[in-house]
């Protein structure tokens, strides 16, 4: 835990880096992509707010997606993110996320790269049935590894998503509010923005 806290706490603020890159969103089986509740969620808001997505692309069996933190086409851009996620069930004229009895192994995965103008970056692991954040590689020197939260869904994708890079670490909390509010403080009062997220990057 003090590699992690040192890691983090050398670039940007460990407390502030967790709020905003790794909070999830309770949502149900089953949701629309387009018509989640992203006041909730402190990633989809990044995601939606201040975020770009390149084309995707298939690697090792997994959509890899590459976002920038360059907001000049992001309606163009957040399409694409939608389009990797989804699956093309609609619902009331919207597009739904994929059922866990759909997807298994590599494809229930997306790696995103997550990059800032400085050319500082990490990597995200999404799992796609429910959008949520299950863990994050980073290759900073000084923490390099993979980081994922203490819960089932968690440690299952341990087995399929960043396992070539580098050492595996679970951290010492889930993915919930309540876990992230007691590691790094109330999501209320964290500062969303271009230039926070380019300078929380580790």
């Amino acid at each position: 835990m003090d590699h992690i806290l040192q890691c983090h706490e050398e670039n940007g603020g460990y407390k502030k880096h967790i709020l905003e890159m790794f909070q999830r969103h309770p949502i149900q089986s089953n949701p629309s992509f387009e018509n989640m509740s992203y006041s909730n969620s402190t990633l989809c808001c990044l995601l939606l707010a201040i975020i770009l997505v390149a084309a995707p692309h298939t690697a090792e069996g997994q959509r890899e997606i590459t976002f920038t933190t360059n907001i000049n086409t992001y309606a163009s851009e957040l399409n694409a993110f939608r389009q990797a996620v989804r699956t093309t069930n609609k619902r009331f004229d919207y597009f739904l996320l994929p059922l866990r009895t759909a997807v298994s192994g590599t494809n229930r995965y997306r790696e995103i790269n997550l990059r800032n103008s400085y050319g500082v970056a990490v990597k995200l692991a999404i799992d796609i049935v429910n959008v949520y954040v299950l863990a994050y590689h980073t290759s900073n020197p000084s923490c390099r590894g993979s980081y994922f939260f203490n819960d089932a869904d968690a440690r299952a994708a341990m087995s399929f998503v960043f396992r070539n890079s580098g050492e595996q670490r679970v951290l010492p909390f889930d993915g919930s509010y309540g876990d992230l509010a007691a590691n790094g403080g109330s999501r209320r009062n964290t500062i969303l923005g271009l230039s926070q997220l380019s300078d929380l990057l580790p």
